[in-house]
């Protein structure tokens, strides 16, 4: 009998601030990535907040938002910062996110694939 192991990547980035993404913005781009095989190779599912990272390597990350005072959330990364912009983390941000209530709301963001 073979004993199977896989490794699992974990990471965790906050604390910081969410910040809301315009109306529909992360799930359009979560579709063209998606359809054109641009990094994503499933959709996030309902109920996940869609967001997008300083760092375009957790593209398809999966994991969990951590929110203060509101709850823990499923993630999904489906989009990620183009490098000519000011880095999130030099704004205290952490990520866009497609949930606007979460938006301006602390909190930790814990990835894994």
């Amino acid at each position: 009998m073979s004993l199977l192991r896989a490794a699992l990547t974990l990471i965790i980035l906050g604390p910081g601030i969410l910040a809301p993404a315009d109306a529909l913005v992360l799930e359009r781009v979560e579709v063209r990535r998606v359809w054109n095989g641009w990094g994503l190779c499933e959709f996030a599912g309902p109920g996940t907040v869609r967001v997008a990272v300083e760092d375009c390597g957790l593209l398809g990350y999966r994991g969990v938002l951590v929110v203060e005072e509101t709850g823990i959330f499923p993630a999904y990364v489906v989009d990620c910062q183009q490098p000519e912009h000011e880095p999130l983390a030099a704004r205290g941000l952490i990520a866009d996110v497609s949930a606007r209530e979460l938006g301006h709301k602390g909190a930790m963001l814990i990835l894994w694939k």
